[in-house]
This record gives C-alpha cells, sequence and structure tokens, in this order.
C-alpha cells in the first residue's frame, strides 16, 4: 500500500470511490491517450464502475480487517479472538460491550510493580527508578519496614514522581523512604514517601592480559573494555540502591568481552579509596561506576 492510503502511524486511511475511479480513469488515459471515452454511459465508463466498485470492496474488507485487531473496534468471534490473546474467555451469553470491557481493563489501572517503575522512568528527567517491597512481617535486612514499598527514583520532578507513586499504589500498604513529598490528588493532600538516593560512586581498576586467538585479532582497547563495564552496570540490570558491589562480578562482566584475561580487579569506594571485594551500600544509598572512575591497564 501507498504511503497516503492503508496502515499509517495515525491509523487506517480508506481511498475513496472517487479516488479510486479517477485513479482508473488516468490510467485508461495513459494507456489509450487523452481522448478515450470514459462517460458513465460508454462501454469503457461502465468497466471503470464495475473496477471501482470492486476496488471498494477490497478497501472496506481491509479496514474491517484493521479494526478487528483493536478490542475496542472488534466484535463477535473476532473480540472471543482477542480475549484468549489476554487469557480472558466469554462466558455465555455476555454481549460484546461487558466482554470488551473485560479484554481491555476499562476503568481498572495495572498497579504491578513493572507497570509502576515504566511510568517512573517515561517521567521527563527520570534517569533511574527501583522499587523494593517487603511483604514480611519483620523489616528486611536493608531496614525496609514490614508490609512497606520503597519506591527509588533519581531525576525528574518532585511533584510528578510523587504523583505517579501515590497514584499506583495500593491502599493499606506503606510508602517508605527518605524524603516526604506533599501532593494533591483526587482534591485531597497527601504526603508520599519515597526514596532519592544518594549516588556512591565506585572506583574500579582492572589489570588484564591479551590472550592471541588463530585470527590474530587486536586487543580491545582500554576505553572499549572500560565502557563495557560501565554499560553492564547502567542499565535496568546494573545496581540498586541498598545492593552490594562484588568484585567478582566486575571481574565476569569484563571477561565477557573475550580474548581476555582479568588478572586482577580492585574496587573501592572513590571516596576512601579502602579496596575490598564488596562493597555494601544503604537502602538510600546506590552505588554507580562511571567513567572517570574506571581504568584499564594492560600487564
Amino acid at each position: 500500500m501507498s504511503e497516503t492510503y492503508g496502515v499509517l502511524p495515525s491509523g487506517f486511511v480508506r481511498k475513496s470511490q472517487a479516488t479510486i475511479l479517477d485513479e482508473i480513469e488516468q490510467r485508461n488515459v495513459s494507456t489509450f491517450g487523452a481522448g478515450v471515452i470514459q462517460t458513465s454511459v460508454s462501454p469503457l465508463g461502465q468497466i471503470n464502475g464495475v473496477f471501482t466498485d470492486a476496488a471498494v470492496d477490497f478497501w472496506e474488507t481491509a479496514e474491517d480487517v484493521y479494526a478487528s485487531f483493536d478490542p475496542d473496534q472488534a466484535d463477535g468471534i473476532r473480540l472471543d479472538i482477542l480475549g484468549k490473546v489476554r487469557g480472558v474467555a466469554r462466558p455465555s451469553g455476555e454481549v460484546d460491550t461487558d466482554f470488551r470491557r473485560r479484554v481491555t481493563n476499562a476503568g481498572q489501572a495495572d498497579i504491578s510493580y513493572t507497570a509502576n517503575l515504566n511510568r517512573l522512568r517515561d517521567l521527563p528527567g527520570v534517569t533511574f527508578a527501583s522499587v523494593r517491597v517487603n511483604s514480611g512481617q519483620a523489616a528486611d535486612a536493608l531496614g525496609l519496614p514490614a508490609h512497606n514499598v520503597a519506591y527509588a527514583v533519581t531525576g525528574g520532578d518532585d511533584q510528578d514522581v510523587a504523583l505517579a507513586v501515590y497514584q499506583n499504589s495500593v491502599g493499606g500498604i506503606g510508602l517508605f523512604g527518605n524524603v516526604t513529598i506533599p501532593v494533591t490528588a483526587d482534591g485531597f493532600c497527601q504526603q508520599v514517601n519515597l526514596i532519592r538516593p544518594v549516588e556512591v560512586p565506585i572506583r574500579v581498576e582492572l589489570d588484564v592480559r591479551h590472550i592471541p586467538d588463530a585470527c590474530n585479532c587486536a586487543p580491545p582497547t582500554v576505553g572499549v573494555i572500560a565502557q563495557a563495564i560501565i554499560d553492564a552496570f547502567a542499565g535496568e540490570c546494573g545496581y540498586r540502591n541498598g545492593d552490594t558491589v562484588l568484585e567478582k562480578r566486575v571481574a565476569s562482566e569484563a571477561a565477557q568481552i573475550g580474548n581476555l584475561e582479568i588478572v586482577e580487579t580492585r574496587i573501592a569506594r572513590n571516596a576512601d579509596l579502602i579496596v575490598a571485594e564488596e562493597i555494601e551500600t544503604t537502602l538510600f544509598e546506590r552505588p554507580v561506576i562511571i567513567s572517570p572512575y574506571v581504568s584499564v591497564r594492560y600487564v
């Protein structure tokens, strides 16, 4: 289909009957010349009408197929199929309107922790978001009280972050944090607790040795190795607040680059430079590994 009609980023655009007929007539002119007779009562005009009607039927069918993938537009058996994709079955006698509401979760918010984190990460300015949950009967090892949830967020506007945390939390579950942000939600004043973690820069020093391969490839540069370590701990699978930094984990990430022997790994808090095999952080701290504090040397 063209870039004007069919499935477009804005939705489905159907070609009109007038447009179809005009395109057919223009092609006839290109083929038979400008003098070709195509009036509605002429033989060619009648043929044009037949092909136009067939094309209109095609575009209507294509639009129906497109709409059938949208639970807000699908009905009947097609809506049943979309329900199966979501694991929702239609009981006998339930009308489309009620079944559609269950398929789309209309009026029901997705407050899973994964969905909440995605909402927080989508807020302008947010660079990090994490959540810790304690459903036990006593405080956990990090000091998170029983039956509490602690959202940790770096960046973003305080009001935007706090409102997103509040609106997607379950009543009766405590929100724990090191800051309290007042917000107005549904016309009422609320106090929202969350964590604004303090970033703890970790210094990493690596001594490595190149292991030549049969292809005699050049060893990775120290810059490539350093960036690989930074990238490994910067994403969603990187360090959260309260995590313990392990020297062995840093070494294992570096070893994945290939053709390298990790001779020695040293880690320390950049603030005190005391080398240790592991570095613990508190619930209100988040370890970060950034470029200025990563050094690699070949030995």
